[in-house]
């Protein structure tokens, strides 16, 4: 092991995957007893990690679906058209 914290051959890209695993697990772990505010770019990867999608405009709430309703392709059109409205 180096002094700097990264294993021989680990450069800090690894090192970053590993974390982002061990949240994504940490996540799925609790998400059935605690509420997470998530925000992200990686609309597939929130979904998954997800019970429950929001697209929020101006402070409003302009579109909503939980469970298995969840689409990505409806929340991205959705997104797109409220954002566009915005700017």
């Amino acid at each position: 092991r180096r002094h700097d914290g990264q294993t021989a051959g680990q450069g800090p890209v690894m090192i970053i995957y590993h974390a982002v695993d061990i949240l994504d697990s940490f996540i799925r772990d609790l998400k059935g007893s605690h509420t997470f505010v998530m925000v992200t770019h990686n609309l597939e990867k929130g979904l998954a990690l997800s019970t429950q999608a929001l697209i929020l405009s101006g402070g409003e709430i302009v579109f909503q679906q939980k469970g298995e309703e969840m689409d990505p392709s409806v929340i991205r059109d959705v997104y797109r058209e409220k954002v566009k409205e915005v700017t």
